[in-house]
Parts: structure tokens; C-alpha cells; sequence
């Protein structure tokens, strides 16, 4: 599976909070837990934003510091857009841009934050040398990553049952960020001191594992599965339920959460 591309983000916009299952809002408030304190003379990069979940979470501490988002998907930046102008944010701006030529001039920012965005850049150390160029001396930088994504494997079992060695998913690689010390030297080399890699689990939720099917084959269907005939699909999904039978927990609120585990890399220059 190649990386995800800006057209493949900007169809899954509208879904995405409900596809992670309120895992990268986990991880959101945590990197918030660990952040210098954040304040009206604060000017915070919210690099590669998504759906504004980090934006979300800074406005709902602090009403007034300022914070830039950006995002290389159409899609995401006009649903950060709405969301915006629903909850009446001031000293907010959201603007379509690759991440890797950021246009804004040096030493801009207090925070420089990437929940889920850099690791996945084709070209991450770009990504991160232009987060340090536009942070300014002192500044903060946070990258969060995936070392375990549950849906993964009973994505790659299910495929595996329907076509044996088709090879139609194999899970993306992030070598630069897939460990513990691979995302801490990686963090480290461009330039970042300070750096620490914390490990922080959580689990992405729904309400059945029903939902789990339609999320994940809601996307399959715009992709690997476009050209499918119906009949393929049904069985195709009922072999996908059946796998993720196999993995889902049951937690105490009666959810079915499936284990994400992410690596949280955070440094100054």
C-alpha cells in the first residue's frame, strides 16, 4: 500500500473523527498534557491538522492564543474551516499547504504540533526541517506516530482468507517512526534537542463491530475494492467481521475498541 495521497484524505474528511474511533483525540490531549504552557503570546502550528482535532482540544484550554493550521487536503481544511466558524474561533487560521514547503518565514512559531501528519509525509526529515526553520528558538515541537495500528491485522487477514497471497493490503511502513529509538534518533537528527519519545496506548471505539465493517470497507470501496462486484463485497465483509471478532475488547462502557498504540516525540529547538 502506497502512502495516503491529498485526494485519498480529502474523501475520507467527513468521516475520519468517526474512522479513528477517538483515538487521535486521545493522543491529542495528551501531547496538551505535555506541552509548555500555552498563553495569548503563544503562536501555535497545528502541521497537517485533519479534521482540526488539536485545534479543537487548544481552544477548549485557551480561547485567545493564536494558532495556524494547516493541511495538504482541500477536504480537511474545509472541515476545519466550519468548525471554526461554527464555534466563532478568533485568532485562528486554517490554509491549504504541503507541509514540506511550509510558507511562512522563519522562527514563527511557539509550538510547532503533529498529531498523525510528519510520519506520514513522503519526505518526513523535509517535514521536519521546515517545522524547525518556522519554530522559533526555544519553541516546542511534538510529532506523534502509530507503533501499532489494531485494524491493521484483521485487514491483512481478511484479504488473506478471501485471496490467498494476493497481496491486495500490505500495511504501510513508516521506518522512520515505526519504534520507540528509531522515532527519538529521528527527531534528534534533525536538529531538536532535548527529545524524549514517550509511548501513550489507546483503543479506537465503536458502539458494535458492525461499525467497525461499514468504516473500514467505506473507504476499501473508493479504493482497492472500486471495481468489486456486489456479491465479492458481501462476502468480503463477512470475512472481515470475523476477524475482527478475533481482536476486539469489549471495554467497561460496553464499546468495541480495537488497540492503537502511538509514539509521542517531543523536543525544543
Amino acid at each position: 500500500m502506497q502512502r495516503p495521497k491529498a485526494d485519498n484524505f480529502t474523501a475520507i474528511s467527513r468521516t475520519y473523527n468517526q474512522v479513528t474511533g477517538g483515538a487521535t483525540r486521545d493522543v491529542g490531549k495528551f501531547i496538551l498534557s505535555i506541552a509548555p504552557k500555552i498563553d495569548k503570546s503563544s503562536h501555535i502550528l497545528d502541521n497537517a491538522c485533519g479534521t482540526g482535532i488539536v485545534s479543537e482540544e487548544i481552544r477548549s484550554i485557551h480561547k485567545e492564543a493564536p494558532i495556524q493550521a494547516i493541511d495538504f487536503s482541500s477536504g480537511m481544511i474545509e472541515v476545519v474551516r466550519g468548525l471554526s466558524e461554527e464555534n466563532n474561533w478568533e485568532s485562528f487560521d486554517a490554509k491549504e499547504m504541503n507541509g514540506q514547503e511550509l510558507e511562512f518565514p522563519d522562527e514563527t512559531f511557539t509550538h510547532s504540533i503533529s498529531n498523525f501528519g510528519i510520519f506520514m509525509f513522503p519526505d518526513s526529515r523535509k517535514g521536519l526541517s521546515e517545522a524547525r526553520r518556522t519554530l522559533k528558538t526555544g519553541g516546542w515541537i511534538v510529532v506523534t506516530s502509530w507503533s501499532l495500528v489494531g485494524w491493521y491485522q484483521p485487514l491483512y487477514a481478511a484479504f488473506n482468507r478471501f485471496k490467498p497471497n494476493c497481496n491486495l493490503f500490505i500495511p504501510p511502513k513508516f521506518p522512520l517512526w515505526n519504534t520507540k529509538q528509531v522515532a527519538f534518533n529521528t527527531l534528534s537528527e534533525a536538529g531538536f534537542k532535548n527529545v524524549e519519545t514517550l509511548e501513550y496506548n489507546t483503543f479506537a471505539k465503536q458502539k458494535n463491530i458492525e461499525t467497525h465493517v461499514t468504516l473500514m470497507t467505506s473507504s476499501l470501496k473508493k479504493q482497492l475494492m472500486k471495481d468489486w462486484p456486489l456479491t465479492d463485497i458481501s462476502e468480503f465483509e463477512a470475512i472481515l467481521r470475523d476477524e475482527f471478532e478475533k481482536v476486539v475488547e469489549v471495554d467497561e462502557e460496553g464499546n468495541y475498541a480495537i488497540k492503537m498504540n502511538s509514539l509521542v516525540s517531543h523536543g525544543i529547538k
